[in-house]
């Protein structure tokens, strides 16, 4: 039993487990978690790591509650329309389309002198302590730290940090034992020259408030309103990413402004927008592509809303994709009755998957839910690699080995696949575009406002579609873009296109321009040593790349001359399994499905520092193009 209620804390209740109560303004998004027959709704919190998990009788409670759940945050955040050109656009495991609006979430952020605000409390943390600056510390941002000086300190400092203490771009540290205010920075494992003009201007047994600001010069440091000083930059503040404070000194709170909105845990809120699609592209200008499982690609038409979720009334359309379940039907040969189901006991199941590990049968092939159903009946398939005979067998000496379509003498197993085609059918924000189906796409805008849409089929070829706008989002019509090599992967920024092709190699389009979209020619860049890459990410002179291994690497040397870059970096911390760039912002999805966002990345320094903000979920495709 569950009530939702949009001015009270949500009380879920079910028998025999435990008693949660929840306020709507914790909640982060709400994604279905269901398993063929098994319905399930999955809530994020701020204060939770984990979702909060219900278990639903039916699927129409499933939809029932998920409605009712996105009804109620939606009025909390008063969202009634389509998401801004500057939202986030995600998809999930079980292909629901989500977005993030940085608008409405900047309407219900703190804010102080028309910079938005956010508040650290540091009661009874101990020192050091450490908070992640999420928009670093760029040209307008002020920071501000309250405390008190016990009468037995001697000395503390306030440090802005690059990614860990052992790059420092502002170190303020007042000494009382010297009777002098020291300001400097640490790099390369070594201090520079300190700067001590100026009063120290504080003293033991009081309180503080220590102001810094960052100009286009330095950091400009005051205290109760007092300048202290003015440090001149030595390292690019953009890379800044944390504060930690050290010493003998009992903080209390961080105030950090900053002109962007900051992106943070509390105060977002995840909607679902309708659809059921395996990858979604958007551009800054507000055209948003999408391709479904089955690969067919698709168009946005501005609306929000599904078959179970109340939304826009316009722009609504009946949205399908489809899924192929397959089994193998696995038989051993033996003197007496020939080809059996009779197999040694270390034989694969006489029904599995196509590893042969797992035991599938076609009954335990089962319809997500009653959105789906079942388009065909099971069938032979005899499109199969390797070939089949007439009745869709392969044959080999055993079941690791490499199938063929003839039956030789010294063969002793034989396999065939069978399939039967699902179809889901629904409602969504969404125009079918087409006959060609998709296998990768990537949207951007040109410095002229142009929309620059490309495309991969499933024959590894690069497609071009013309004329696409805000007025015809859809475009007029594809143009081939003729390559020797198979593509897998593509994507753009501001007339920069990559690809990553079959062979695990980079290809760089070159001769793209304004009045040439297309470009000339593509150019062969290798991978890092020992890697194939798998997917790239575009930005502002900005590249990542990740390879099979799901290992990252950043590309050096970019430039306005030197477009293709000069060599790899790798980015030596933990793996992701999917790469997203908006101009100079690095996100990615961990391999347990979070989102997580890099910080202190900058034209000098393109791999960044530390990875900030992680976003649980069972994420699987982002795009962010403000």
């Amino acid at each position: 039993m569950y009530t939702v209620s949009k001015t009270n804390p949500i009380l879920f209740v079910f028998p025999g487990v435990k008693r949660h109560e929840i306020n709507m303004r914790d909640v982060v998004h709400t994604q279905s978690s269901s398993e063929p027959g098994v319905p399930r709704v999955s809530m994020y919190t701020v204060s939770k790591t984990h979702p909060i998990l219900f278990q639903l009788s039916t699927d129409a409670e499933h939809d029932d509650l998920l409605s009712n759940m996105m009804y109620v945050c939606c009025a909390l955040y008063r969202i009634r329309s389509n998401p801004s050109n500057k939202s986030y656009w995600t998809t999930t495991r079980l292909g629901e389309v989500l977005t993030f609006d940085p608008l409405v979430a900047q309407g219900f952020q703190a804010q102080e002198k028309h910079q938005f605000c956010q508040m650290f409390n540091l009661n009874n943390c101990e020192i050091p302590v450490t908070r992640q600056l999420v928009n670093s510390f760029p040209p307008g941002t002020q920071l501000s730290v309250t405390g008190h000086i016990p009468k037995s300190c001697t000395r503390f400092s306030i440090n802005l940090e690059c990614g860990s203490s052992q790059l420092i771009a502002l170190h303020v540290n007042p000494r009382f034992d010297q009777k002098e205010i020291v300001r400097n920075h640490f790099a390369n494992g070594l201090w520079g020259i300190e700067d001590t003009y100026g009063p120290i201007g504080m003293d033991v047994g009081t309180d503080f408030i220590i102001m810094i600001q960052c100009d286009q010069h330095g950091f400009r440091i005051e205290r109760n309103g007092y300048l202290l000083g003015h440090f001149e930059c030595r390292l690019d503040p953009a890379t800044i990413t944390q504060i930690t404070i050290r010493g003998d000194v009992s903080p209390l709170t961080i105030k950090y402004l900053s002109d962007k909105p900051i992106f943070e845990e509390s105060g977002i809120y995840w909607r679902q927008i309708g659809g059921h699609l395996r990858q979604v592209e958007t551009c800054d200008i507000g055209v948003t592509w999408g391709i479904g499982f089955d690969h067919t690609p698709w168009v946005y038409t501005g609306g929000w809303g599904s078959s179970s979720q109340v939304g826009s009334k316009q722009d609504m359309g009946t949205i399908t994709d489809t899924q192929i379940f397959e089994v193998y039907e696995n038989q051993r040969w033996n003197p007496i009755s020939g080809y059996s189901a009779r197999g040694l006991p270390t034989d694969r199941p006489t029904w599995s998957d196509t590893t042969g590990t797992e035991k599938r049968t076609k009954d335990s092939c089962v319809l997500m839910n009653i959105h789906w159903h079942w388009d065909t009946e099971w069938y032979i398939d005899y499109n199969i690699e390797g070939g089949t005979d007439k009745d869709g067998w392969q044959f080999a000496l055993d079941f690791p080995c490499v199938f063929h379509a003839t039956n030789n003498f010294t063969d002793t197993v034989r396999r065939r696949r069978w399939l039967r085609v699902a179809r889901y059918v629904g409602q969504g924000p969404w125009s079918e575009l087409g006959n060609t189906k998709l296998t990768d796409l990537s949207l951007h805008t040109d410095i002229g406002g142009n929309i620059r849409v490309w495309g991969l089929v499933a024959k590894g070829d690069a497609l071009y579609r013309r004329d696409v706008s805000l007025e015809i989002p859809c475009g007029v019509s594809w143009e081939h873009v003729s390559h020797d090599e198979t593509l897998v992967n593509i994507s753009g920024y501001n007339n920069q296109v990559w690809a990553v092709g079959e062979n695990g190699c980079a290809y760089w389009r070159y001769g793209i321009t304004g009045s040439n979209p297309m470009g000339e020619s593509w150019k062969c860049i290798d991978p890092p040593r020992r890697a194939s890459l798998v997917q790239i990410a575009v930005g502002d002179l900005l590249v990542w790349a990740r390879d099979s291994e799901n290992c990252l690497y950043t590309r050096l040397g970019l430039s306005t001359v030197c477009g293709e870059g000069t060599l790899w970096q790798s980015i030596p911390e933990q793996k992701m399994k999917h790469l997203c760039i908006n101009k100079r912002e690095v996100w990615v999805i961990t391999l347990e499905g979070n989102l997580t966002k890099r910080l202190g990345v900058t034209k000098d320094n393109p791999g960044g520092y530390c990875w900030v903000f992680t976003l649980p979920g069972s994420w699987t495709h982002l795009s962010v193009k403000q």
